[in-house]
């Protein structure tokens, strides 16, 4: 979809359907997009090696990365409607991903047996992006009207079940810490927990996520018996792999530690250890391995790029809603990159790419009038 989004968007402007609507605070979201394009880049020619498989290798990396580097082309087109509605569907789209994917979550672990996946072809990737969007779900906790209000916690509890049954422990802290930082950036939202009623409803709706959950909650018992030893003998083989794999890249990176070895010799990289994956299983370990300290230095601003870009943007549209999901996404990209993907995966990265666009849309209005006109009733 974002791919066709950013043909649509260049075939429009080159036929001047919609103005090149630009603004220079852009650049705090695409400059770090591009320089990790070109850190990439440049890391896996320096270490490109004639061979078949290698050129397959790199290629398909290289495709990957077109995203990155013209996804800020949908910019005018979204700008051309007003960004605050804009904004708002985009905050009630997150709140639908938790309830629509949670009858798939509870057929696939109760039904089949399985991790939940939803349609995403791996657990992993379920629970980030039930992680990511059921956080977002909160923000519809501050809108007009209590139908509003219910679908934000209904979307935040489908999502918190969504990430339980995936077994996804590495984005687990995520919901929580949204609702964290939720209550501190929106403190007018903390009264609600001074009503018993609230409270009570509270503690009945995390009742029923631990029971539907319980019997998917070996994974994470087993995690915290294996790490602090409390049931002797306990050993969690996930942990063991991501540990060999870990202490492997450590290694080559210090072969290597400023250009790192070129993502297309990722794969025989882990072929040395006996592992067949395609990564790391942590995302900053990977960029290192790829594309070494400058890598990993393109990644870590890119994933702070739509933080900037709302401080720095004049714009108050939504200002607090977009500072909300600039922060989530950093926040979703830290702890889902410790232990899985970051980027160069095609659901992170449409997730992440769209989430940005969003963040960045808002024009700085010339005066604050106009700015005005543009919010019009709606809220921050």
């Amino acid at each position: 979809l974002l791919v066709v989004s950013m043909i649509w968007a260049l075939v429009m402007l080159a036929l001047r359907r919609f103005p090149p609507r630009y603004q220079k605070r852009d650049w705090l979201i695409g400059g770090p997009a591009l320089l990790f394009v070109l850190t990439t880049v440049a890391s896996a020619l320096l270490a490109w090696t004639p061979g078949e498989a290698a050129n397959r290798e790199l290629f398909a990396h290289l495709v990957a990365l077109v995203p990155f580097a013209l996804f800020t082309l949908v910019l005018p087109r979204l700008r051309t409607v007003e960004p605050s509605k804009i904004v708002d569907i985009f905050v009630i789209g997150c709140a639908l991903c938790g309830i629509l994917a949670l009858p798939f979550a509870l057929a696939q672990a109760f039904w089949v047996g399985m991790r939940a996946e939803g349609g995403a072809g791996n657990a992993i990737p379920f629970g980030m992006i039930c992680a990511f969007f059921g956080s977002l779900s909160l923000l519809n906790v501050g809108g007009e009207g209590r139908m509003r209000e219910a679908l934000g916690w209904l979307g935040f509890l489908a999502s918190a079940v969504c990430v339980l049954l995936s077994e996804s422990r590495g984005v687990l802290p995520i919901p929580g810490i949204a609702l964290v930082l939720f209550l501190a950036l929106y403190p007018e939202q903390r009264a609600r927990f001074r009503n018993w009623k609230a409270v009570a409803v509270a503690l009945v709706a995390a009742s029923v996520i631990l029971i539907v959950a319980y019997d998917r909650l070996g994974r994470l018992w087993l995690l915290f018996t294996s790490i602090f030893g409390l049931v002797p003998g306990a050993q969690d083989q996930s942990l063991n792999l991501r540990v060999r794999m870990w202490e492997h890249a450590l290694q080559l990176i210090a072969d290597s530690p400023w250009f790192g070895h070129g993502l297309q010799n990722r794969d025989a990289l882990i072929a040395e250890i006996g592992m067949n994956y395609t990564h790391f299983h942590n995302g900053f370990l990977t960029a290192l391995v790829d594309s070494g300290f400058i890598g990993l230095v393109a990644i870590v601003l890119l994933i702070l790029a739509p933080i900037a870009n709302v401080v720095a943007n004049p714009a108050k549209v939504r200002w607090r809603t977009r500072f909300f999901v600039a922060i989530m996404i950093a926040v979703s990209c830290i702890f889902g990159g410790m232990t899985n993907f970051i980027f160069l995966h095609d659901i992170y990265d449409s997730v992440f790419l769209w989430s940005a666009l969003i963040v960045a849309m808002p024009l700085a209005y010339a005066d604050e009038e106009s700015q005005q006109r543009s919010d019009g009733a709606h809220g921050t």
